[in-house]
């Protein structure tokens, strides 16, 4: 702070002894020649206006405001009528036939001139006025300035041999009330200004005004009040410099220099915590065991991929760069299609996983369950999506394995079956059986067929799995196959004290109750078989389940009601295989083949369950 104190100081010392040198400089040259002295006193004044100018110029794209190309535009027409004064002067002999009266009033219009642009400079320290109005503003006033001096419409300023007119010394007065003026506007705006700056704009304005009162008072024009005013002139004009251009100008450079470089060094730790960031992401995504790759959303050219990515498929970073996801995975020379391959894109819901058959560095088969995301930026979308894969061989693997088991056991049940069912029938054809012998035979081979059925539904069941099995529609009673319904489940309703309430179109099921539908009855049997032991099994006790039957504009409905809730956490996955909750020897098998009866006739199968309402099963049947 000391050392900075003790420059300021010895800046001021130097400039006060510089301009001291300068003025008895300029007071020796006047000694011998007044002229030569105020050309040079003059064109100083003009060279530092036509400075402010270019310098105000060339840097108009870089100031907020209007302020200082306002004050550079009107000091080059200051400084233009300033120079024509200096070459009007008396003594220099280029405009024959004028008197000194001319260099008083091209002197005076300057001083006015200049006064009004500080003046009113401070209008547009806040605002930005069109570069094109400031300079067509100023070359009309310059212009209609010198049409009335030259013309001889401008009022006289000097009498030779009498000295200043009224007028003058009244226009110096006003010139002098428009520099207080803006003196004290200045100061009450002075927070807008630097400190450095509003001192030298002080400066320069007190010295402006000293100036004027000194042209006041001089008689002749090489009178030493004259000299003594041009010289407070100079100071008055290199203050301006030095506030406007050099402190308002250069400083800033360097101050935004000083910014730049602080901006790089807060950039360059920006760039170091976004690479720490990218290391820990990359670290993440490699250790992934999903494949994952950024894909162009209109090429689906490969953008990035991760290590797992690369190690599957046993290529390089460069190898799959700007390469094609379909290529890679599968082979193909275009957009995945086809049920075999559909390309997630293609599904309506964003993020719906597809099963695909990849081969990997083998040539081995693998099931991937392939997704897609977009990529998202401040909340939009943008031209990228995330392709993710994920190995589910093990899991497929696995689901084959019980798949074959299942037919396995399937076909082992059937041939002692086939031998129970036709053994049983042996006996009955005798005819020499007693009744106790001919009822238990009966119930053997009753029982025979039932299983038998029940594996045979199980066939069908395997092959809707597969979207193999074709449905054979006919025209049957809906009403009769309820009524064969009713009778059963007697143990278990009997248990729970639940009644079992069949409606067919709004009205209670009876003998003479008639619905035709166009559907498969074997396999609509079994879904309501399914739904309706599930409904009585979840229903609480002494309530009521009701099935309903009633027709749609496409075809008819099932709903099935009961005042049980199904639990909040198997909503999401209720028509799944082995899904099952609260049941003890419950396999989860009764909704999922419900499910596929129902999507093999092409129907749905949805459900409600609310506390207050209980549970409606509902299955949608085309005709």
């Amino acid at each position: 702070m000391e050392k900075k104190v003790s420059l300021t100081r010895n800046s001021i010392i130097m400039l006060a002894v510089l301009l001291a040198g300068g003025f008895l400089v300029l007071f020796a040259i006047s000694q011998y020649s007044f002229l030569l002295a105020h050309v040079l006193a003059e064109m100083f004044s003009v060279a530092v206006a036509w400075i402010i100018f270019f310098l105000a110029w060339n840097g108009r794209r870089y100031f907020e405001n209007s302020y200082f190309i306002f004050i550079g535009i009107a000091y080059f027409f200051i400084g233009t009528v300033d120079l024509l004064h200096t070459i009007g002067y008396e003594g220099m002999g280029v405009f024959a036939g004028y008197t000194s009266n001319l260099p008083t009033q091209l002197w005076i219009s300057a001083r006015f001139m200049e006064s009004v642009t500080l003046l009113m400079a401070l209008i547009f320290i806040r605002k930005r006025v069109s570069l094109h109005a400031i300079v067509v503003g100023w070359a009309l006033v310059f212009a209609a300035v010198i049409l009335l001096i030259f013309s001889g419409i401008f009022p006289v300023c000097y009498i030779p041999g009498q000295g200043l007119t009224t007028f003058k010394k009244a226009s110096e007065l006003v010139i002098v009330a428009f520099l207080i003026v803006t003196l004290i506007l200045l100061y009450k705006k002075r927070g807008l200004f630097s400190q450095k700056i509003i001192w030298y704009l002080y400066g320069s304005i007190l010295l402006t005004i000293s100036a004027e009162f000194t042209f006041i008072a001089y008689v002749g024009v090489y009178d030493l009040s004259n000299l003594i005013g041009h010289y407070f002139k100079i100071v008055s004009f290199y203050l301006i410099y030095r506030g406007l251009i050099v402190t308002a100008v250069q400083e800033p450079y360097a101050l935004l220099m000083q910014r730049l470089q602080q901006r790089n060094r807060e950039l360059e730790a920006q760039r170091r915590e976004i690479d720490h960031s990218k290391r820990i992401s990359e670290t993440m995504l490699n250790n992934i065991p999903e494949e994952i790759a950024l894909l162009d959303r209109e090429t689906l050219k490969i953008i990035d991929v991760n290590q797992t990515f690369l190690e599957v498929h046993s290529k390089t970073k460069e190898d799959v760069t700007d390469g094609y996801c379909y290529k890679i995975t599968h082979g193909n020379d275009e957009v995945c299609r086809g049920e075999q391959h559909l390309c997630p894109l293609f599904v309506q819901k964003k993020g719906t996983p597809v099963v695909h058959t990849h081969l990997d560095c083998k040539g081995e088969q693998r099931f991937v369950e392939v997704s897609v995301w977009p990529v998202f930026d401040n909340g939009r979308e943008t031209n990228e999506i995330v392709h993710i894969a994920r190995d589910i061989t093990a899991q497929k693997r696995v689901e084959q394995l019980r798949n074959d088991m299942e037919r396995i056991v399937r076909h082992d049940l059937k041939s002692p079956l086939n031998g129970i069912i036709g053994g049983t029938q042996l006996l009955l054809d005798y005819g020499t059986l007693t009744a106790e012998q001919q009822a238990i035979l009966e119930a053997i081979h009753s029982s025979g067929n039932s299983i038998l059925k029940m594996i045979d539904n199980s066939m069908s069941l395997y092959k809707m799995e597969e979207g193999l099995y074709e449905i054979e529609r006919s025209w049957f009673d809906a009403a009769e196959l309820l009524r064969r319904l009713s009778s059963r489940w007697t143990s278990l309703k009997k248990a729970k004290q639940v009644d079992l309430l069949f409606l067919v179109d709004g009205a209670e099921l009876n003998s003479s109750s008639h619905y035709n539908i166009h559907a498969e009855e074997q396999t609509v049997e079994s879904l309501l078989t399914n739904l309706i032991e599930n409904a009585i099994e979840a229903a609480p006790e002494k309530t009521t389940v009701t099935v309903h039957l009633k027709p749609t504009d496409a075809g008819f409905l099932f709903d099935i009601h009961n005042y049980g809730v199904i639990p909040e956490n198997i909503r999401n996955r209720f028509f799944e295989r082995y899904v099952t909750y609260g049941k003890e020897h419950g396999t989860g098998l009764g909704t999922y083949s419900a499910f596929l009866i129902t999507r093999a006739h092409g129907g749905s199968i949805y459900f409600t369950s609310e506390e207050n309402e209980g549970t409606h099963l509902l299955v949608e049947i085309p005709s």
